[in-house]
């Protein structure tokens, strides 16, 4: 029973954890589960006051529409191993602070979720349990991107050359001079297309003007090609493509225009 409660005490810490994972971007619907999901659990199922220990692992198609089935599942229950075979299906409730509730055909769980919908904290709340997991989404060949692909905060890193829109005060040079650049940028995305950032950009003839603010657009195709448009404080409008890689983790692009800017870019979701 000792280990009973050590396992009660862990899944509380980590449902209030993910709680603040879940509510730090409140803007989910049923269609940020879509998809398939590899559910892995293990708790304890209580008979007469004893515990019986219990393992699963189970494959869980999300519709987007508030439907769900499950083609696999293997279970241990106090160390008898059972299949089910396909065919099972369940509904889904998702409100917009990123939690809500999975019912199967027997089963019922509270669940909180990521705001990109790539992670599931699940807790059965039937009577009689105690008994948590996780499901994660493994990303198929005919899942698209979309905005909402790009969510919350990316740290960036840029390298390249421009010509230099200003000259640091006392330094040598000129407007238009051609110069190397590094720099570091935060940007936030929302989801449908807009973003935030602030930047550390630092020039060989501009220098660098510290915690610089911005805000832009974004548009990502349904290849996981994305084209970024950011205006500068007193510069020219800078518009990027590149890639989405990583399942939205990583994105890697390059100026297009202005045409003498080469600049590229590597944007890691923190």
């Amino acid at each position: 029973m000792n280990s009973l409660r050590r396992h009660i005490l862990a899944g509380a810490t980590m449902a209030l954890g993910v709680c603040g994972v879940a509510f730090a971007d409140n803007d989910c619907t049923l269609k940020t589960l879509r998809g398939s999901y590899v559910f892995t659990a293990n708790g304890y199922t209580v008979v007469a006051g004893v515990a019986q220990p219990k393992s699963i692992i189970e494959v869980i198609n999300f519709n987007g529409d508030g439907t769900l089935s499950v083609p696999a599942a293997t279970r241990s229950i106090n160390g008898v191993v059972a299949r089910t075979p396909p065919g099972g299906t369940g509904t889904y409730t998702v409100d917009a602070t990123c939690t809500g509730t999975i019912v199967f055909e027997g089963p019922t769980f509270d669940i909180f979720i990521s705001s990109r919908g790539e992670k599931i904290w699940m807790i059965q709340t039937n009577s009689g349990t105690v008994f948590e997991g996780t499901s994660e989404s493994f990303q198929s060949a005919d899942q698209a991107c979309g905005n909402e692909t790009l969510k919350g905060a990316y740290g960036l890193q840029i390298s390249g050359t421009r010509p230099a829109p200003f000259v640091a005060p006392g330094a040598p040079g000129f407007v238009g001079q051609f110069e190397q650049v590094l720099g570091s940028v935060i940007q936030i995305f929302d989801g449908k297309g807009n973003f935030t950032q602030i930047d550390n950009v630092k020039g060989t003839v501009a220098g660098i003007v510290p915690d610089r603010p911005g805000k832009g657009t974004y548009s990502v195709n349904a290849d996981c090609s994305v084209t970024q448009v950011v205006s500068p404080p007193g510069q020219a409008q800078i518009v990027s493509k590149g890639v989405i890689v990583d399942g939205g983790k990583e994105f890697r692009q390059n100026t297009i225009t202005p045409d003498a800017f080469m600049i590229m870019t590597v944007g890691r979701k923190i």
